[in-house]
């Protein structure tokens, strides 16, 4: 798994976006927030910050592929692209790194264990969206995760254009020629 910080990001999802449009759907993207972070620094300081992250490492490298890639949006918030991964495929790699951060304590070097999960939220590409959009639907199942309780894996399917609300005809302002 290739691990690309937040100042290659863009670069990432163009290459990305790049290798989906020539290989045929499904691909697949986790948002992955650390649940409470800022507590267990402000509990345990940037060292046991560390040591959940290098846990965490090694729960997603054990729960992905090589080809997989991992970045990191901000000190807490990572995205996983997943190619070739349909969404239940991609809902039970997120669901085994969940349950391995859960169900693992964090040894840290001061001889404490702590519990650290994660919330994750899942969405499949489909071919047509962009990968901005794609993104932003897993951002918005992973907070779903969140205020569904934390500590869970939510996957959305694929928002069909036709489902949108519509106005009526009858609703619709006519238009001001003056603006």
């Amino acid at each position: 798994m290739r691990i690309v910080q937040e100042l290659y990001y863009d670069c990432v999802v163009a290459d990305a976006t790049q290798t989906l449009h020539d290989s045929p759907p499904p691909h697949s993207v986790l948002v992955i927030d650390f649940d409470h972070f800022k507590l267990l620094n402000e509990l345990y300081g940037t060292e046991a910050c560390d040591e959940a992250l290098q846990e965490f490492f090694r729960h997603l490298r054990a729960a992905t592929r090589d080809r997989d890639e991992l970045v990191r949006r901000a000190s807490d918030e990572f995205v996983v692209t997943l190619a070739n991964t349909d969404l239940e495929s991609a809902r039970i790699a997120a669901e085994r790194i969940r349950h391995a951060m859960e169900e693992q304590p964090i040894a840290l070097s001061s001889g404490q264990l702590v519990t650290q999960t994660v919330s994750i939220g899942v969405a499949t590409w489909d071919g047509a969206e962009s990968s901005e959009d794609l993104e932003l639907r897993a951002d918005e199942a992973m907070l779903a995760a969140k205020a569904s309780g934390r500590n869970r894996v939510h996957a959305v399917e694929k928002r069909s254009l036709t489902n949108r609300p519509t106005l009526p005809p009858s609703d619709l302002a006519p238009c001001d020629e003056d603006e």
